[in-house]
C-alpha cells in the first residue's frame, strides 16, 4: 500500500511543513520512497499541495516516483493501489500513438485520463484511491475503486480542502478539529465498525466506493462512476453472471465461472515483487492456491496456527499446502501472543473496529518474511453466499413481513412476550426486535449484523439517540431501496458487499 495526501486552498499559503507532516504520518504505508509538490493553480493565489509515500510493487525504479506529472497536459497525480489491467490499457494507448517513460501503472492512469477523461476510471480493473489535478480544467478529482478496497477521506472547510489515505493524517496536520462524529460513534456501537461515508471524526468523510469527488471553483460534487446494480455494459454481465455470481437461466454462470476466477487470480499476480497467499484452509483461499497451481505458479503460503487446539485449523491449510506443493510458512500464535499484540494492532487501526486482529497478525509476519503483496479470500463469502446471513436474512424477511400484517393491538403484546422470553439468546432478542417493528434500521439484514438491540444501544450512546438512529436509518434505507428488485440471496450479497 502507498499513502496519499493533498491540500487545496484558494488563498495560497500552503506550508511545506504540512506536506512533510503528512509524509511522516503516512511513512508506514510507503517506506520505499516519498515525495511532495506544490502546484500553482489559477487564479494566482490558488494552490494545491500533493504528498506521497510509496510501497514499490510495479516498476521499482525511480521512474515510478510520485507525485507524477503528465508533461503534455501538466496534470498531476498521487495514487495508491494496483491496476491489474494496466498492461492491456498501455498497449491500447500505445497503439493510439502515446509514448511512455516508465513501466508504472501510475503513468498509465495519467495517460488514460489524457485520452479518455473521466471515462478512463471505469476502465481500470484494480484497487485504487487517487487524486488528480486537471491543469486545463482547474479541477481536483478524488477517485476510489468500485469496491472501496483502498481508503480515501476528505475534509472541507471554508479555507481548506484536504484529503488523505488515513483519517489520522488529516488530524496530524492540525487543520482538522479533533471532535468525535456522533454518527460514527453510533455506527460503531451498532455494527462494530464505522459505516461509510461517516468516519469517527466530525467533518471527515470517506469517498464512497465507485465514486468521483470533484472540486471545481466553488462547486463541490460527489457522483458514482460504477454501480453493481447497473452493469448492463459490464463484461461480467455480458457473461450472464448475476450480481452475486449465483444464478443463471441457461447455465452460463457455471460455464464462465472457472475462466473468470482464473483471469481474476492471475491478474493479481502482476507484480515486480514476490506475491504470497494467506492460506486458511477454507474454500476461498484454497481456491486461489489451486488456480495458481493450475497456471504453473508455485504459491508461497502463510497460515496462522493457534496453539490452543480448539482454535487450531492447521490440518486444513497443511493439507492444501501439501496437495499443491506450496512454499508453506506457519505462524504459531497463542492467546497470549494475540493479547500482547493488541496495543500495536490497535495503533495500526485508523478507525475503531472489532475485527482484523488475525489479519494484522498474519500481515505482520508475512511482511517480516520479505513479502510485500499477499492475496486473500476476502470477498468470496459476499459473492458466493458463504455467510450464515444468506440463510438467516431471507427467513427474517419473511418473519418481518408476517409480523407487519398483524394489527398493532396484537403485535405489541406479542413483541413484549417474545422479548420477555428472549433471555440472552442473540437470535431470540433479534426476533423480538423484528416483532416490535420499532427498529429504524429498516431491514432485517442490518438487524442480523447488529451487536446490540435498540434498548442496549440507547443505554450505551451518550448523544441524542433518536436523531442518530433516524439518520442511520435514512442512510441504510437507500441501499435497501436500491436492491429491492433483487432476489433475497442477491440482495444479501449486495448488502454484504456494500456494508460489511
Amino acid at each position: 500500500m502507498c499513502g496519499i495526501f493533498g491540500i487545496f486552498t484558494r488563498n495560497g499559503g500552503i506550508s511545506r511543513e504540512t506536506l512533510k507532516t503528512a509524509v511522516r504520518s503516512l511513512a508506514h504505508r510507503g517506506p520505499d520512497d516519498s515525495g511532495t509538490v506544490l502546484i500553482a493553480g489559477s487564479p494566482d493565489r490558488c494552490q494545491i499541495g500533493f504528498a506521497h509515500t510509496r510501497l514499490s510493487i510495479i516498476d521499482l525504479s525511480p521512474l515510478g516516483h510520485q507525485p507524477m506529472q503528465d508533461e503534455p497536459t501538466g496534470n498531476w497525480i498521487v495514487y495508491n493501489g494496483e491496476i491489474y489491467n494496466f498492461r492491456e490499457l498501455r498497449a491500447e494507448l500505445e497503439a493510439a500513438g502515446n509514448r511512455f517513460h516508465s513501466h508504472s501503472d501510475t503513468e498509465v492512469i495519467l495517460t488514460a485520463y489524457r485520452m479518455w477523461g473521466e471515462d478512463s476510471f471505469a476502465r481500470l480493473r484494480g484497487m485504487f484511491a487517487l487524486a488528480l489535478w486537471d491543469a486545463s480544467r482547474q479541477i481536483l478529482l478524488l477517485v476510489r475503486d468500485p469496491m472501496g478496497i483502498k481508503p480515501l477521506y476528505y475534509y472541507h472547510s471554508d479555507k481548506y480542502f484536504l484529503f488523505a489515505s488515513e483519517v489520522r493524517t488529516l488530524l496530524h496536520t492540525g487543520l482538522v478539529p479533533r471532535k468525535l462524529d456522533p454518527n460514527g460513534v453510533f455506527s460503531f456501537l451498532a455494527f462494530g465498525s464505522v459505516y461509510e461515508p461517516s468516519t469517527i471524526v466530525e467533518g471527515v468523510t470517506a469517498v464512497s466506493a465507485g465514486h468521483i469527488v470533484s472540486l471545481e471553483k466553488e462547486r463541490f460534487q460527489s457522483r458514482a462512476y460504477w454501480d453493481p446494480l447497473h452493469l448492463s455494459d459490464s463484461p461480467v454481465q455480458s457473461g450472464r453472471i448475476q450480481n452475486a455470481g449465483l444464478q443463471s437461466d441457461d447455465g452460463g454462470a457455471e460455464r464462465d465461472l472457472p475462466r473468470l476466477l482464473r483471469d481474476a487470480v492471475l491478474s493479481h499476480l502482476v507484480s515486480d515483487v514476490p506475491v504470497g497467499v494467506f492460506l486458511s484452509g477454507g474454500i476461498d483461499s484454497s481456491s486461489l492456491v489451486a488456480i495458481m497451481n493450475q497456471a504453473g505458479v508455485r504459491a508461497t503460503t502463510f497460515s496462522l496456527v493457534f496453539r490452543e487446539q480448539e482454535f487450531n485449523e492447521a490440518q486444513h491449510s497443511r493439507m492444501v499446502a501439501r496437495l499443491y506443493g506450496t512454499d508453506h510458512h506457519e505462524i504459531p500464535v497463542s492467546q497470549a501472543d494475540a493479547l500482547a499484540a493488541l496495543p500495536e494492532a490497535l495503533r495500526a487501526m485508523d478507525q475503531p473496529t472489532i475485527d482484523g486482529i488475525n489479519t494484522w497478525l498474519v500481515s505482520a509476519k508475512t511482511r517480516a518474511a520479505g513479502v510485500k503483496v499477499a492475496l486473500t479470500g476476502l470477498g468470496a463469502d459476499e459473492m458466493f453466499a458463504g455467510y450464515p446471513n444468506f440463510r438467516r436474512v431471507p427467513r427474517m424477511e419473511r418473519v418481518a413481513a408476517n409480523f407487519a400484517k398483524l394489527p398493532s393491538v396484537i403485535r405489541r403484546p406479542l413483541a413484549a412476550s417474545i422479548a420477555l422470553l428472549a433471555g440472552k439468546s442473540d437470535r431470540n432478542r433479534k426476533i423480538a426486535e423484528l416483532a416490535s417493528g420499532e427498529n429504524a434500521t429498516v431491514h432485517p439484514y442490518f438487524l442480523a449484523r447488529m451487536l446490540f438491540t435498540a434498548a442496549e444501544r440507547r443505554a450505551l450512546y451518550a448523544g441524542d439517540y433518536e436523531v442518530a438512529d433516524r439518520e442511520m436509518g435514512i442512510l441504510l434505507q437507500e441501499s435497501v431501496t436500491a436492491s429491492i428488485a433483487l432476489d433475497p440471496v442477491n440482495r444479501v450479497s449486495y448488502l454484504e458487499s456494500r456494508w460489511y
